[in-house]
């Protein structure tokens, strides 16, 4: 029987966004060939063993489904390569708390003309005074205000205009003793469509309910979409819509109820989905149900944008975040034409993936991670005649493909010197140029000096000999 190993989490109650570190210390002296997390006794993620770890890192992204009971094994493999795992470690209760309930928004009306007015109605649960209020189209921001600790609902009137269909929610954001902003849920989308005049502005039938499974996933994989359709009268059409627009539909049936759509997820997948309906009465004409509350489906798995992430500013969203690398620089200057060696030390116990460096705060390059290595190097051939500045950060990607971002390093600046200029400062003599005129009377004095030389000579060796000599002293001196 193998020992139950021992976890450790870094923080037993956080809130959804966080990252929460659990590491499994071992006892073992058989090499271990796999370490298995396990929430609720159902395995998480794991990682290969080594032989010279005994302590291994799981970095967690906090969600609402996060909250439960966190334990970790291991598994060995004997002689025979048979398969032998350890005993569960003592469970650690993860609770997640600040977590913000969704607000309930009202519409006016949920058909209408160009021109007129419609009026939005959000009720938030919050007794935070700093409370900020956003109304949103389609899940985008379009209108926010401030809130107040006497108001729990608030209004917005929407001049509508042909672009004015989609699906309406809203949400809200408090702001601790930290200037730590959290946002809620939104809430369930409110469907608003534009109607010309003379169509009927409310429509009769109840709308359907829209399921998306799963609500995320990556370009390649497959998602199903199951509207379920409320109606006296048969539908004659089922339509599928992404972001309000038409973009598949099924033809109806007496007998049914339910529809399915399976869809090939590519990256332009990303948006909110609902469904509706049509329907035919004894005179043939076509009426058409609500679409459906939108559901949100979102991309896994898609490269970040860089310029985002070596833009962001090198402090802590939530604690726990991954700690910063070291960035260095082997030259501190360096001229047009040189090559400098960018270097990134990564943290030893940091479970990183990839390796970014960024130059004035775009990406320059990216670097997988590498067994046993922690310092990665970058060379970069100077070509512009201005300085720049380097920073680097690392990425985990967990069992989700969930992607966690260190903090950014701090920034080493690199000043870049005009060689063309220093070329021309080496060769040209220091200080102003001598005009002509100044270099040939200079040279016609030195001339005359030369030759008047002998004539000074005998001049003062005359006046040496017509010189008295002087009159001599007695005595030495002293006497």
């Amino acid at each position: 029987a193998l020992p139950a190993p021992t976890l450790y989490i870094s923080q037993t109650s956080t809130q959804p966004g966080v990252s929460v570190w659990l590491q499994c210390s071992l006892i073992s002296r058989a090499p271990v060939t796999r370490v298995i997390f396990c929430k609720d006794e159902e395995e998480v993620w794991s990682q290969t063993g080594s032989e010279e770890e005994v302590a291994y890192n799981y970095v967690n992204p906090v969600s609402m489904g996060s909250t439960g009971n966190y334990s970790c094994r291991y598994e060995i493999k004997d002689s025979n390569n048979q398969v032998n795992r350890s005993q569960l470690s003592p469970a650690q209760h993860l609770s997640i708390t600040g977590a913000l309930p969704a607000p309930t928004l009202y519409l006016s009306q949920t058909s209408s003309q160009p021109g007129n007015s419609v009026l939005l109605q959000c009720t938030v649960i919050s007794q935070a005074s700093d409370t900020h209020i956003i109304f949103c189209k389609d899940g985008e921001e379009i209108w926010s205000q401030t809130g107040s600790e006497e108001n729990i609902t608030y209004s917005w009137d929407h001049a509508v205009s042909r672009g004015s269909s989609g699906n309406y929610s809203c949400a809200y954001e408090i702001m601790d003793s930290d200037n730590r902003v959290t946002r809620s849920q939104l809430s369930p989308a409110q469907h608003l469509s534009i109607t010309d005049k003379g169509e009927t502005q409310q429509s009769p039938h109840r709308a359907p309910t829209l399921y998306l499974s799963p609500t995320s996933a990556r370009p390649g994989d497959s998602m199903r979409l199951q509207c379920s359709v409320f109606s006296q009268a048969p539908a004659t059409r089922v339509i599928f819509c992404k972001d309000g627009e038409e973009i598949s539909s099924q033809t109806g049936s007496k007998k049914k109820a339910i529809y399915n759509w399976d869809h090939t997820v590519s990256r332009g997948s990303s948006g909110n989905y609902s469904c509706g309906y049509e329907t035919k009465d004894r005179d043939n004409r076509m009426s058409r149900s609500q679409l459906s509350p939108a559901k949100h489906f979102s991309i896994t798995g898609l490269p970040l944008v860089m310029a985002k992430i070596c833009s962001s500013p090198a402090a802590p969203m939530f604690p726990g975040d991954l700690p910063a690398p070291q960035i260095l620089l082997d030259m501190a200057a360096s001229r047009t034409g040189d090559t400098v060696v960018v270097k990134c030390k990564v943290p030893a116990f940091s479970p990183a993936t990839r390796v970014i460096f960024c130059r004035d705060g775009k990406d320059l390059a990216v670097q997988p991670i590498q067994e046993s290595k922690f310092a990665y190097d970058l060379r970069y051939d100077v070509r512009a005649n201005s300085s720049t500045s380097f920073a680097c950060l690392y990425q985990h990607k967990g069992h989700q493909n969930q992607e966690t971002n260190s903090l950014l390093s701090t920034s080493r600046f690199l000043r870049v010197t005009d060689s063309t200029a220093d070329a021309k400062h080496d060769t040209e003599p220091e200080g102003p140029a001598i005009p002509l005129w100044v270099w040939i009377l200079r040279s016609t004095l030195l001339l005359l000096l030369l030759a008047s030389a002998p004539l000074i000579t005998w001049v003062l060796g005359k006046v040496a000999t017509a010189r008295p000599e002087p009159a001599r002293l007695g005595g030495r001196c002293g006497k």
